[in-house]
């Protein structure tokens, strides 16, 4: 654009330059040359239209058959034209030009109008070939700066990937190991345990009664430290999302299942597993009870609480509770797994909100943050 503006105050230099060497006295229709001439670069930039320079071409042509130096102002018109890089303004620029220098009627005003139309076309084509370059070499670099975006995102999905690849494997061993423990040196401690307190029952020597003794204690913290760190390996090993999406993933031979989980800190594992349980009975109800095709479960952190919400577009008849309610009166499987997840929310010092009807049904938990 704005080697456009500058083309145009160069060709209307020159006709003026031009205007004022041709006449030795200025006189009106020499002022009104130089003002057609910027009338046409002016209503062209403000406008942009692709038929004034065609009007425009026309009056050039009407007013050089009556005022033969009025053709001084064409190179403003076939800048116009060729700047437009279209071979019908091109051929329309060269009749131009041609009737321009039939109607000049003078060998000095039809040469300077040739030399002025071919500096017009000149910076018109390097123009026109300026900006082709710089669109052009901006789309590549748009081209380049979106491939880079695009690896940058495929390198993060690939890193967060293998992360998550990782992490599932580092579980599941977390599992495994938890699981020999309990199955090989859990047994083994227990059968140790069992046969000393045997040994104890029918020992009598009392002088190796205290070393019997000495050695089932030993025994009996190995089988507590034992069952400690098993239930700690396995209770470390519980992702919540994981585990939410195995337990949906029993609902979607039926369901369209959606699962939202957006957790920024660890979540202790009394309330990890207390949210597994809750997201379990809203399922088990679902399943039996739910006449719809879509589910909906969400848990989110908030900065005092977390929020457990598990919806299905089934219809049910007019239902709202909340904590408080007597859950017993509900009756049935359905109000088992209700009051349920009403016991195990109020025993965190949470609430649920539990809405039901023809659009839907909603169970909503809310657990307190502690400390």
């Amino acid at each position: 654009m704005t080697s456009e503006i500058i083309d145009k105050i160069i060709v209307v230099l020159t006709i003026i330059a031009a205007t004022v060497l041709l006449t030795d006295t200025v006189m009106a229709i020499h002022v009104c040359v130089v003002l057609c001439a910027i009338i046409v670069v002016a209503v062209d930039e403000l406008f942009k239209s692709k038929y004034l320079p065609f009007v425009f071409a026309a009056i050039e042509v009407v007013a050089a058959s009556f005022y033969p130096i009025a053709v001084i102002a064409v190179p403003s018109i076939i800048y116009i034209f060729v700047r437009r890089l279209e071979k019908h303004n091109l051929i329309v620029s060269f009749i131009l030009l041609l009737i321009a220098l039939w109607s000049s009627k003078s060998f000095d005003v039809g040469v300077v109008t040739l030399i002025l139309s071919g500096v017009a076309c000149y910076i018109a084509f390097k123009t026109a070939y300026y900006e082709k370059v710089i669109n052009r070499s901006t789309s590549l670099f748009d081209e380049a700066r979106q491939e880079a975006l695009n690896n940058a995102r495929k390198r993060r999905e690939l890193r967060e990937k293998t992360d998550s690849e990782i992490y599932t494997a580092r579980l599941k061993e977390r599992n495994r190991i938890a699981r020999e423990i309990h199955d090989n040196v859990g047994h083994m401690l227990t059968r140790a345990v069992v046969q000393m307190q045997a040994i104890l029952v029918i020992n009598k020597d009392e002088k190796i009664k205290p070393y019997l003794e000495g050695v089932n204690t030993t025994i009996n913290e190995a089988m507590t430290n034992i069952r400690r760190s098993v239930h700690e390996l396995h209770d470390d090993s519980i992702d919540l999302s994981i585990g939410i999406n195995e337990l949906s993933s029993t609902l979607k031979d039926r369901f369209d299942v959606q699962v939202t989980t957006s957790l920024e800190s660890p979540v202790p594992n009394e309330i990890k597993l207390q949210v597994l349980g809750i997201v379990k009975e809203c399922i088990t109800n679902i399943s039996k009870h739910s006449n719809g095709d879509s589910v909906k479960i969400e848990v989110v952190e908030n900065v005092t609480f977390w929020r457990i919400k598990v919806y299905d577009n089934g219809k049910s008849k007019p239902i709202e509770l909340s904590s408080g309610s007597d859950f017993a009166t509900l009756g049935g499987d359905h109000g088992i797994g209700l009051s349920n997840i009403n016991s195990r929310a109020e025993g965190l010092g949470g609430r649920v909100n539990i809405t039901g009807g023809d659009n839907g049904f909603t169970v909503i938990t809310t657990i307190p943050k502690k400390g």
